[in-house]
């Protein structure tokens, strides 16, 4: 059974179908060989090629970096996350609110 499709399919809906093929009217040496290019349709685990360099972030590192913020308005957040141990992007973070 053919089905038309009208937008692209994500790779999960991919990989159900090629083995809905694979176990249908297909020879033995096609089918085991879409299950197997099956197994490749899969994210690999990411890999962490460096260690981490920041400071976790909790709540006393962020209360530390906004009263750091308020106290010394003209600092940079680069200036900021130096003194921390934490990198700028975190110190914005923090400053905005978000990650609370």
């Amino acid at each position: 059974m053919t089905r038309r499709i009208n937008r692209l399919l994500t790779i999960p809906e991919v990989r159900a179908r090629l083995l809905e093929l694979a176990n249908g009217d297909v020879s033995d040496h096609t089918g085991a060989h879409i299950r197997m290019l099956v197994r490749h349709m899969y994210r690999r685990k990411p890999i962490r090629k460096t260690r981490v360099k920041s400071a976790k972030m909790t709540e006393a590192l962020r209360e530390a970096i906004r009263v750091d913020w308020r106290t010394n308005p003209d600092a940079s957040e680069q200036e900021i996350a130096a003194r921390h141990h934490v990198n700028s992007g975190r110190v914005s973070e923090t400053i905005a609110g978000f990650r609370a």
